[in-house]
Parts: structure tokens; C-alpha cells; sequence
């Protein structure tokens, strides 16, 4: 079963219009922001590798207060910057949906030696059984994540690192996610891409003008 909690803590440390907002992931991890923060919380951004006149980029930004920031490059049919408001509390829980997924503690070394491995094994299966050994992929996207947080202390850990900051970037992460089912930790990240790529979809989404 999968528990959150939630607080906010006023004290006479914090200026005003900031407020200390904890939350804790279903394994116990143990996270902290201030709703006036400048600095996003969660962003994620895309390379696509386009070379274009204008933008090229698509990214998210979601600020502790609940802004959430869309961006669609020109080639997008729905090119455009676009905004929507969620409350403290969901971006407390997507913090610990990404959490719980790995995004925070995502070791990228460690996790390309493990698909490296993996790869090995599906060409010596497809040659076995003379399929041709596939030598490209169809996706390149470098997808990177990054999040800020006051703190976080991982559920393993008995202190809290302070000034959190993690950056987790991938290539292919869709294309992988297909090709390495039992690949934990790539499956992992491509649900965490889909939990932020839903942002997308919510109702009130509004295009700025």
C-alpha cells in the first residue's frame, strides 16, 4: 500500500510568501522544497537533435508553487509555450512518484553496464536463431531530468543531503524501455518520462498568449 504525507511549516525563519513543504515517497525517502523557490523543482527537457531556425527544445518546468511550464518547439503542430497550475500537494506527490522510481538515485554508469550486458545476451540470442543483429535504433532523443530540492535523504540513508540537486539524462529512453523489458531501471525512468509527459494532457492546460 502506498502512503504520503504532507506538510507545511511556517516559522519565523521562513520570508513571507515561502513555506517549508515535506513529503516522504511509499519507500521512505524523505524530501524537502519552498513553495517560493525560483529555481524549478522538476524540470525535463529534450534534444532531439534538430539544427532549426527557432527552438528546437521541449521542456517541462513544474516550480514548488504548483506553476507548471510547457514548451513546443517551432515544428510542433502545437507549437507554443503553455501553462497550468497544480496544487503543492501534487507536485509533493509527483516528487515522490519520480523518487520511487529512481529518478533521484539513478546511476547512469551503473545502469549502462547492466544494459551493455543486456545487449550482449539479445545479439548472441538473435544470432542463435539467425535473426539479424540489429546495429542501430530509431531513437535517439536525449531525455534529461533534473531535480531541485532544499533536501532529500534516501531511504537507505540516515542524513539528509542538503541543496539536492540530480541530474539523470538518457538517450533513447522510449526506444530502450522497448528492447530491455527486464531492464528495472530503464523501465523505471521511461514511466517516470510518461508521469511528466501526462502534464500535457491535463485539462487546464492553457496556451499563453
Amino acid at each position: 500500500m502506498k502512503f504520503f504525507w504532507y506538510s507545511i511549516v511556517f516559522t519565523a525563519l521562513v520570508l513571507p510568501g515561502l513555506a517549508q513543504v515535506q513529503g516522504e515517497d511509499a519507500y521512505g525517502a524523505i524530501f524537502s522544497f519552498q513553495t517560493g523557490a525560483e529555481t524549478p523543482v522538476i524540470e525535463m527537457d529534450r534534444d532531439i537533435g534538430l539544427r532549426v531556425q527557432g527552438s528546437t527544445t521541449p521542456f517541462l518546468r513544474i516550480f514548488a508553487d504548483g506553476t507548471v511550464l510547457i514548451h513546443y518547439p517551432v515544428f510542433r503542430k502545437n507549437a507554443g509555450d503553455y501553462e497550468l497550475r497544480i496544487s503543492e500537494q501534487e507536485v509533493a506527490d509527483l516528487l515522490a512518484s519520480l523518487s520511487e522510481k529512481g529518478v533521484l538515485s539513478f546511476d547512469e554508469q551503473s545502469v549502462k553496464q547492466e544494459k551493455a550486458l543486456q545487449e550482449r545476451i539479445l545479439q548472441e540470442s538473435r544470432a542463435q536463431n539467425g535473426q539479424p543483429v540489429l546495429f542501430e535504433r530509431s531513437d535517439e532523443t536525449l531525455t534529461i531530468i533534473k531535480i531541485t530540492l532544499d533536501s532529500y535523504q534516501a531511504a537507505d540513508s540516515s542524513q539528509p543531503v542538503l541543496e539536492f540537486q540530480k541530474r539523470t539524462a538518457w538517450s533513447g529512453i522510449a526506444w530502450d524501455a522497448k528492447q530491455y523489458p527486464g531492464l528495472k531501471a530503464v523501465q523505471d525512468l521511461a514511466m517516470a518520462v510518461d508521469v511528466l509527459d501526462a502534464l500535457a494532457n491535463h485539462p487546464n492546460l492553457m496556451k499563453k498568449q
